[in-house]
């Protein structure tokens, strides 16, 4: 899916030139406005590391709402909004939401890349005189310091050959194959997209939400979380209506950040903060989010059943 910011027809925009670009946009016949609003931000997590199967998802987890206005200000009912191709995209930005921290260095990657030398051929001997029927064609003396590689003379050209040691090309060859390489990946683990949902929050009014409960950060430090809407469904998406996927590019209709959240390191980690109301009002319309119990033993108990999932 590729996305492009789109300028024209804003119906509102905040430029912040030392803070996050956070706007929303008017898009679709009907003159819509669709916004964004991080309604559950993160607030710490610690870092998972390069592990493949290493997952410490922040804590809470984030949660946006879709918010569409009328042209006239009135908010459109979410019972109204087809929101079967809507989908938000987050990517993880330092905690002023200036620069993007997408991608890290792997730790086993070098720095400095060496360059081996290779040694120096020995030079060639001259060529013996007379006919090349007359050269001896038999094998090299077991006694040779340095084997080299055969010779022809080039009709109408020089008849001096050029000699490589083999031993040490060998070896050279050997060096260049196994020079590290810079390898980059991922900061941000997990899911980097979630499909809209029509749920109700904590106090059981209805909405359009976007749940982002399995991210992870591999390093520590302070990150804000940008957050974008787009529409994928084919004409007239956004507005209702659309029966299927389009195939070109999809506009950003808006574009938000968390508030900024901190990554620890294992021995720092302060521990997973209490569950939210909001999460527990998820939890209990079928969404898997991690849960705490009041005693805060990292573990709920599921109605009817004896098992228990635990958090990260």
């Amino acid at each position: 899916m590729i996305q492009q910011t789109s300028n024209r027809n804003r119906a509102s925009s905040q430029v912040v030139t030392d803070g996050p670009d956070i706007w929303d946009q008017m898009n679709g016949p009907m003159g819509r406005t669709y916004a964004l609003e991080p309604i559950q931000n993160p607030l710490r997590a610690r870092m998972c590391g390069f592990g493949d199967k290493d997952r410490r998802p922040l804590a809470p987890a984030a949660v946006a709402k879709m918010i569409v206005t009328n042209p006239d200000g009135s908010i459109v009912d979410p019972h109204e909004i087809d929101c079967s191709f809507f989908v938000c995209t987050v990517d993880l930005w330092d905690h002023h939401g200036t620069t993007e921290m997408n991608l890290v260095l792997h730790p086993s990657s070098s720095d400095k890349v060496p360059v081996p030398t290779p040694a120096p051929a020995t030079p060639a001997p001259p060529p013996p005189s007379g006919p090349s029927w007359q050269q001896s064609a038999g094998p090299s003396s077991a006694n040779d310091a340095t084997p080299y590689r055969p010779w022809s003379a080039e009709p109408g050209g020089s008849t001096s050959p050029t000699f490589i040691p083999a031993p040490e090309q060998d070896k050279t060859d050997r060096q260049i194959q196994s020079l590290p390489r810079h390898t980059y990946t991922r900061t941000l683990v997990g899911p980097l997209s979630a499909n809209a949902q029509l749920l109700k929050d904590e106090h059981r009014k209805p909405g359009i939400f976007f749940l982002f409960q399995d991210l992870s950060v591999r390093t520590e430090g302070s990150f804000r979380l940008r957050m974008r809407l787009v529409n994928i469904g084919a004409h007239p998406a956004p507005d209702p209506g659309a029966v299927g996927v389009h195939t070109d590019v999809s506009p950003v209709l808006a574009q938000t950040f968390t508030e900024p959240f901190t990554v620890w390191s294992a021995k720092r980690f302060p521990g997973v903060p209490d569950t939210t109301a909001l999460s527990i009002a998820f939890g209990n319309q079928g969404q898997k989010l991690p849960l705490r119990n009041r005693h805060g033993s990292g573990k709920r108990a599921r109605p009817g059943n004896s098992d228990s999932e635990s958090d990260s």
